[in-house]
């Protein structure tokens, strides 16, 4: 039996970290639709904190659309589980709504090459329903980083 092999390139925009994880690779040409990666962003409540993290995941994004000023790109921003799900999903809207904003007025971004999706709760890393919920009693600190690894801001290419 003939095995087949579906090979594929995956290329990021020069230098991305994701989480321990940093992937140079910077003498790429060729993007793929579909390509997500995801950034920490700092929240209080609406508010979008341009702390370290923040900063750094917005000058990536807005490099990447200057190298790409022909692409549509997705900003999608994601909540934890904590709260409702509607709360979440308004929550998550305002928020996409203040980052769309701040990347216009702060960094002079043309944002008609952006879509800006507040998916709520409805996208996570990890799911909290399939985590045994005895862990959370041994690990008082899970709980709150799943909710943080869930919340997050992504980037996605629609179209190049």
């Amino acid at each position: 039996m003939k095995k087949s092999i579906l090979t594929f390139s995956i290329v990021i925009y020069s230098s991305l970290t994701f989480g321990q994880l940093k992937l140079d690779l910077s003498d790429s040409t060729t993007y793929i639709e579909g390509f997500e990666t995801s950034f920490d962003v700092n929240y209080q409540d609406t508010f979008v904190n341009l702390d370290t993290n923040t900063s750094k995941a917005f000058e990536t994004i807005v490099q990447f659309h200057k190298d790409n000023p022909t692409f549509l790109l997705e900003l999608g921003v994601h909540q934890d589980h904590l709260g409702s799900e509607t709360f979440n999903l308004k929550q998550s809207d305002a928020r996409a709504r203040r980052i769309i904003e701040l990347l216009q007025k702060e960094y002079n971004v043309d944002i008609s090459k952006f879509v800006v999706i507040g998916y709520g709760e409805s996208k996570p890393i990890i799911e909290v329903e399939k985590i045994d919920k005895s862990r959370f009693e041994n690990d008082k600190n899970l709980l709150q980083t799943v909710a943080n690894l869930n919340r997050r801001l992504s980037l996605k290419i629609l179209q190049n």
